[in-house]
């Protein structure tokens, strides 16, 4: 029985976006990844949400159908801290279910927490100089 997306498995949607992602660099419809991997494009969109789990066969194929291994659509833990990783994932997954020019918003936003986070504060002001006039 197909799960609902509320059920779904962080992990599904992780592999699921990995996919949809690559697939857009591409410039595939789902339909065109459909037919090189033997599926309908409402099982690529399916998978692409979350909403039905990828077998590991079927990610092997979906990985030479993209032209691209099989870890670059399963997601790596790099990040130590348990907390940390499941904030991460949640990041990367939303940010890859996200249009190109949305995900440009998202990464343009991030990066400006970074800089202000790294911003050095501003020197005090000098009273001592004179004051013109």
């Amino acid at each position: 029985m197909p799960r609902s997306s509320s059920t779904s498995n962080s992990l599904d949607v992780l592999i699921g976006a990995a996919i949809r992602a690559r697939r857009n660099e591409l410039g595939w419809s789902q339909a065109d990844l459909a037919s090189r991997i033997g599926v309908t494009y409402q099982q690529v969109q399916k998978y692409e949400t979350g909403a039905n789990r990828v077998a590991a066969t079927t990610l092997a194929g979906i990985a030479a159908g993209l032209g691209c291994s099989l870890s670059a659509l399963v997601p790596s833990d790099t990040v130590s801290d348990p907390a940390a990783v499941s904030v991460v994932q949640q990041i990367r997954a939303a940010a890859l279910a996200l249009p190109d020019d949305q995900q440009q918003l998202l990464l343009d936003v991030a990066q400006g927490f970074l800089r202000a986070g790294r911003r050095e504060p501003s020197p005090p002001s000098r009273s001592d100089e004179p004051a013109d006039g």
